[in-house]
């Protein structure tokens, strides 16, 4: 199936892979994979490896890392959580940064605490990451004084560890509940004894709680030792002085502390078949998984890379069958999944995942391994093989085209780091994949599909009472398995209707109006019909056309007898294909394209959305045009998606955070207001096919309402003709359409409540001011300023010195549509005996913050992150796409949303943000929930 004139594209592609396997003929399997010789690394004497390269893509921007090759895994009994609290305290003190310093100074460089900088631990490694927006030459030294600290010379202050226990016994806290619990039941099952079962990194509770300072020291010094380290450096740097400053900070560093012995990581193979329930009451969705252990894949040569891309023809063909399966009505599944990869360091796995719909575990369970089975017997067909090559060839021909991003790629060296690979050279590896390809046979595909599945699995299943499954009890899962192996399901045979979607247009349009907006090189095109085209060529990425349409109108348009069929008309139609053909066989066709779109429809506009390369624009119009002509949805697709959102919602209620979300909700905005419709599952039966069609064809009906964006590389000469053709033939009927201002908020004073719901030891808070809020830049700018100044200062109140959360979230949200709206919302989760405490801190600032206005020195580090982020996101194509949308689309100023808004951000005073303060986050208009565990009604 093709959209239009795509079988002469897949010649070419076609063509350019046969002369790479050309250029293959001669080389062995056994050959090493290009290295990237425009980097540098080596070691130095002490043993640290650096990987440098420069990079352009941001620019202005260089990506730093400090890898350990230490984790979890490396400690002792008596030691679980130390990795993990080593890599705290590397923000809590070093020799040249004192205290939170750090943090302090990097935020006056213009960069956010967990976005440009911030630290992980895992089982067998701890990386620290710093990204440095516009770096001048003090950010560079001092970030590779910070990497070098952070290397050798934390400080381990008393002081500084006793409040930082505090701060992870949160995080520890935070982490409690169903996915923590059932994880605890399945990594026995996985793991049966290796060391990877006992050393989750977070570590254990009454450890954290009791250990001696000089223990932690001890730790650091066993194992921060240079032959354990990489650094990275990536970015717009030359790479001279950057191997100066490697050389500068890290030569001198010497291994003058024993490392303890190095503990085994192995992870066995099963000698039989492994069976594991996993059963939690709060679990909000019920799954089954098998899982098929294998070596960990080493990716040096072309034999390994061969394997790789093979892996990807076999992940990509199930998931496809899996999918069929989803879209049926009687489907046991709500979602499916895939995957080859990694599991931990030193195991890989074949994942297959199957989420099941309340009450059909046991369905989903024999539907799955059935497939399973399926395979086992017969493998792929060669029309799947073939699909597959294309949509495959599409993915690395795109992959190939986009420019590297240094945080990808300075990723990508931790990982060559760790897994002892040298670096390839990405250009070079891709340009091998797409000769590999071609001469992939399905004897290949099949013997390594039969090579996974010879294996004795795990499989496994989460499911919330094993009582409402008495099919599992009893070696139940074991004798459905066995019967299940022994069966002969029929062969697969495809649904895949393969026919061309071709736009019919009578008689195209023309561009009646062209001007240009120089302050932010835009063009707008009007058409014969009414549409307008909005286009803003860029050269952020070498091969990307953002793609969107927009109307004012959606669902506000309708009645609320109308508002079930309204609000899942645009994602039922869509889910329902297009023309006859299947939503599975569509979205093959535009992964063999190199194309995304989707039709959406909110409570205040509808349209289209989508992404295409250069070469796909055509088809991607082409399908455009389609939706808003053709566009219908059927019953069996409508009857699939409506069961499985019935399903989530659910499996959703199951969780405590639902419970809690919901409860503020209906509160803020009236348990009568039409959002909560769809929050009952009882409403979907007001769902009317018939209705919802006629809403969708009215909705996309005019073209004359409708604005479309272009944002990308894409040439105007070459797209104006496309244009022409396949939006401006869009013809309709003229209407007008108004969006109604109506109340946004239904709470009129200030509400105090307590929800008690699930069993975890701990708490959540919520605090929700909301009120009025005019459309006016200044107001705009200092509500987002008082927003982040909070986010500083509450940080530093509850965390640092309070050591009461491990994350706070504090958030500020105002709109235009449907009325001027504010809402201003902290959230954190804490132990339950803190929770009055930590809110009347939380006052206390507040009262601050009326009282003096913020600090000049934190109000400056305000400013500096957010116009380092906003100078970041206008160099990205999704930026302007969804600004011009919105600007369009709900006829925003276009100079208040782009020129306006950051100038009035720098001028923002400390008088301002007091008077926002005292103007906005009042008591009498706040929403504070408290939620503790149930046991605490009891108590």
């Amino acid at each position: 199936m093709h959209l239009n004139m795509s079988s002469r594209k897949f010649v070419c592609i076609g063509i350019m892979l046969l002369a790479g396997l050309n250029l293959f003929i001669g080389k062995t399997y056994s050959q090493a994979l290009p290295i990237d010789e425009s980097m540098l690394t080596a070691k130095l004497e002490n043993g640290l490896t650096y990987y440098i390269k420069s990079n352009k893509n941001p620019e202005n921007q260089v990506e730093l890392r400090l890898v350990i090759n230490t984790g979890s895994l490396y400690e002792e009994d008596s030691e679980q959580g130390f990795a993990h609290f080593v890599e705290h305290m590397c923000f809590n003190g070093t020799e040249n940064f004192p205290g939170n310093e750090v943090i302090s100074y990097l935020e006056t460089k213009g960069m956010r605490f967990g976005r440009h900088f911030n630290a992980l631990t895992s089982f067998a490694e701890t990386k620290y990451m710093l990204s440095l927006p516009n770096p001048d030459e003090e950010l560079l030294n001092n970030a590779f004084q910070i990497l070098e600290d952070w290397a050798h010379q934390v400080s381990f202050e008393d002081e500084e560890i006793e409040k930082e226990r505090g701060v992870i016994i949160q995080e520890y806290r935070t982490g409690l509940g169903p996915e923590t619990r059932l994880r605890e039941q399945l990594y026995p099952a996985i793991f049966r004894g290796a060391r990877y079962q006992y050393r989750l990194p977070i570590g254990k509770k009454d450890i954290l709680e009791t250990f001696q300072s000089d223990e932690l020291r001890e730790f650091y010094y066993k194992w921060y030792h240079p032959e354990r380290m990489a650094v990275i450096v990536v970015g717009d740097v030359d790479k001279d002085k950057a191997l100066a400053l490697v050389e500068k900070h890290f030569a001198h560093i010497e291994n003058n502390h024993p490392s303890g012995n190095i503990p085994s990581f192995e992870v066995g193979d099963n000698e039989e078949t492994v069976f594991n329930i996993c059963a939690d009451k709060e679990t909000s969705k019920e799954l089954v998984r098998i899982y098929y252990l294998d070596e960990t894949a080493e990716m040096n040569n072309y034999s390994d890379l061969r394997t790789e891309i093979i892996k990807d023809l076999i992940e990509g063909m199930i998931t496809k069958r899996l999918r069929e399966i989803n879209q049926s009505a009687d489907s046991p599944f709500i979602v499916s999944q895939v995957s080859m990869g990694y599991l931990v360091r030193t195991k890989d796995a074949f994942t297959l995942t199957a989420v099941a719909k309340p009450g059909k575990i046991n369905e989903a369970f024999h539907v799955l391994l059935t497939e399973n089975r399926r395979l086992q017997l017969y493998g792929f067909s060669g029309a799947e093989l073939d699909m597959e090559k294309k949509i495959l060839a599409r993915q690395i021909e795109t992959t190939a085209n986009e420019k590297e991003d240094s945080k990808a790629l300075a990723d990508k060296y931790m990982d060559k780091f760790l897994k002892e690979e040298p670096p390839a050279s990405s250009e070079l590896t891709l340009s091998l994949a797409s000769e590999l390809i071609p001469a992939i046979s399905l004897d290949e595909v099949n013997t390594l599909l039969t090579s996974y599945l010879k294996k004795k699995p795990v499989i496994s299943a989460n499911i919330r009472d094993i009582d409402s499954v008495p099919e599992f009890k009893n070696q139940g899962m074991e004798l459905a398995y066995q019967e299940i192996l022994a069966s002969k399901p029929e062969k697969y045979v495809s649904l895949n209707q393969s026919r061309e979607l071709v736009a019919d247009i009578a008689k195209p349009g023309k561009i009646v109006k062209e001007s240009f907006i120089e302050d932010y090189n835009i063009t707008e095109w009007t058409l014969s019909n009414g549409a307008k085209v909005v286009l803003k060529p860029t050269d952020f990425e070498n091969d990307e056309v953002l793609f969107s349409s927009i109307s004012k109108g959606g669902i506000s348009q309708y009645n609320i007898d109308d508002y079930v069929s309204a609000s899942l008309s645009a994602k039922v139609a869509f889910m329902s294909g297009l023309d006859g053909i299947g939503f599975s066989d569509l979205r093959n066709m535009m992964q063999m394209e190199g194309i995304r779109l989707g039709t959406w429809m909110s409570d205040y506009g509808e349209g289209t959305t989508g992404y295409s390369g250069v070469k796909g624009i055509e088809a991607l119009l082409n399908l455009n045009y389609l939706y808003f002509t053709r566009i219908q949805a059927d019953s069996a697709a409508s009857e699939a998606y409506i069961s499985r959102m019935i399903s989530q919602l659910e499996g959703m209620k199951n969780e405590p955070d639902y419970v809690f979300g919901d409860t503020i909700y209906r509160i803020l905005y009236g348990s009568d207001s039409k959002r909560f419709i769809l929050s009952d599952s009882e409403n979907y039966k007001r769902f009317d096919l018939d209705r919802a069609n006629q809403i969708i064809k009215e909705r996309y009906e005019d073209p004359s309402g409708f604005t479309f964006v272009f944002v990308g590389n894409f040439d105007m000469l070459e797209l104006r003709p496309l244009v022409e053709k396949y939006i401006g033939g869009l013809q309709g009927p003229v209407k007008k359409e108004t969006v109604a201002e109506e109340e946004y908020f239904a709470m009129k004073k200030s509400q105090d409540i307590t929800v008690f719901s699930g069993t975890a030891d701990k708490s959540m808070v919520d605090m929700s001011f909301v009120g009025e809020l005019p459309w006016t830049i200044k107001d705009r700018a200092t509500a987002k300023v008082m927003t982040e100044v909070l986010k500083i200062k509450l940080r530093k109140a509850l965390r640092e010195e309070k050591s009461g959360v491990y994350g706070i979230s504090v958030s500020s949200d105002a709109n235009i549509i449907p009325d001027d709206y504010f809402k201003f919302e902290v959230f954190f989760q804490c132990s339950p005996a803190l929770v009055d405490t930590l809110i009347n801190e939380v006052y206390t600032q507040l009262a601050l913050l009326k009282k003096e206005g913020p600090e000049e020195e934190t109000l400056d580090k305000v400013k500096k992150v957010l116009s380092s982020e906003y100078e970041q996101k206008i160099r990205k194509n999704s930026f302007w796409k969804d600004e011009l949308t919105e600007i369009y689309g709900f006829e925003r100023v276009m100079s208040a949303e782009l020129s306006e808004f950051m100038p009035a951000v720098m001028t923002v005073s400390a008088k301002d943000v007091q008077k926002m303060a005292k103007k906005k986050l009042k008591t009498n208009k706040m929403l504070l929930a408290k939620m503790y565990p149930e046991k605490e009604a009891i108590d």
